[in-house]
């Protein structure tokens, strides 16, 4: 065609270049911002010694520790403890007492190294904090490092 005014080809190889281009830069940056740990799992054998399934000495219980309004509640799945209530102290809840109760526990009972909390949705973020630090450890070291989480079903 002579004169011009034909129709132009739109050429895409620049703009997937820069595309490519940003995405490897994306990817690199996000590697670099974002660190990707290891969560720390603790599953509990389904074997004993030798293979069998595990006597009644050799299980270990489960605790679980919920957090209320008005408590603190220990429940443990060994049927020889009976569960804890720790009741509210004015306006916070007794965590040092939660942690002494743990120690006990810890000492005296065949326990998973990990603990479950459980909380509904209307507790507050820092006493749900509060109850991990003081199952986490005391004074005399560590207590339950694993700590899970749980929300409590509504009712």
């Amino acid at each position: 065609m002579a004169g011009g005014g034909g129709e132009g080809e739109l050429n895409l190889v620049p703009y997937l270049d820069i595309m490519l281009n940003l995405i490897m830069f994306l990817l690199v940056v996000t590697a670099y911002i974002v660190e990707l740990r290891e969560a720390p799992v603790l599953v509990p054998s389904l074997v004993g010694e030798g293979g069998s399934p595990p006597s009644d000495a050799e299980k270990k219980g489960f605790l679980s520790v919920t957090v209320s309004p008005r408590a603190l509640s220990v429940i443990c799945s060994l049927d020889t403890v009976p569960p804890i209530e720790l009741l509210r102290k004015g306006a916070s809840l007794p965590y040092p007492d939660l942690t002494k109760v743990l120690r006990q526990l810890k000492e005296t009972q065949n326990l998973e190294e990990a603990l479950q909390i459980v909380a509904d949705p209307s507790t507050p973020y820092s006493e749900v904090v509060a109850t991990m630090d003081a199952a986490r450890s005391d004074s005399k070291g560590d207590l339950f490092p694993g700590i899970q989480l749980a929300l409590a079903a509504s009712q």
